[in-house]
């Protein structure tokens, strides 16, 4: 199920405007949006959302959907409808969804994504090399010759 609905953008359109097109176009826009929505954020939540949707989730897919079916339809000729209008929808549910991932806003009561799969890209990763000893180090020329008790060694364990 979308986090859009069609009553939801009914109401938002202030008229039964989605009820014009047909169906499919509308489930593909809602599909479409839900995507970008989950895309986004499934670096830090486990997407899908679960029921009941968090708000701004479900407001954020309603603008992408909108977006979608203004610029997919005739019903981009409907006044106020303006490109600039379906750019700042756009933009607006893009910045949201850039804030969330940013972490100036937060969304509660929803599942974490776990780090055993793709991991967040928040996660720690620490590493030094202060002990390191390389195997092979070619880049001083004293390593490049063999040692012979090396030599003396390799083939007593070889007998």
């Amino acid at each position: 199920m979308s986090y859009a609905t069609r009553d939801n953008l009914d109401a938002l359109t202030g008229n039964n405007a989605t009820r014009a097109i047909p169906r499919r176009l509308v489930d593909r826009c809602m599909a479409k949006a839900d995507a970008v929505v989950d895309g986004k954020l499934g670096v830090l939540y486990g997407v899908p959302f679960g029921t009941p949707y968090p708000a701004l989730i479900v407001s954020i897919a309603e603008e992408l959907t909108l977006y979608y079916l203004y610029t997919f339809t005739a019903f981009a000729g409907v006044a106020g409808n303006t490109d600039e209008a379906r750019r700042e929808l756009y933009q607006s549910a893009m910045d949201m969804l850039d804030k969330i991932v940013s972490g100036d806003i937060v969304l509660t009561d929803v599942t974490v994504a776990s780090s055993a799969g793709y991991g967040t890209r928040y996660s720690q990763i620490s590493s030094n090399t202060e002990d390191y000893h390389p195997i092979f180090d070619l880049d001083d020329p004293v390593d490049w010759d063999i040692d012979d008790d090396q030599l003396t060694s390799i083939e007593d364990g070889r007998e």
